[in-house]
């Protein structure tokens, strides 16, 4: 468990300029946006089973 840890801090160490970059966090939060408009639109259409 703990050599995951490892894994999760080497990667977010490397992506720590991606993420601070004001290109890349309009980019994720489009993305995100568009995640969350299609499960929305998914569960609008989705049939109630009683």
């Amino acid at each position: 468990m703990s050599m995951w840890f490892v894994v999760v801090i080497i990667l977010a160490e490397h992506f720590k300029v991606f993420f601070t970059h004001a290109k890349s966090a309009r980019w994720l939060n489009v993305l995100s946006g568009s995640v969350f408009i299609a499960f929305s639109a998914k569960l609008a259409t989705a049939k109630l089973s009683l």
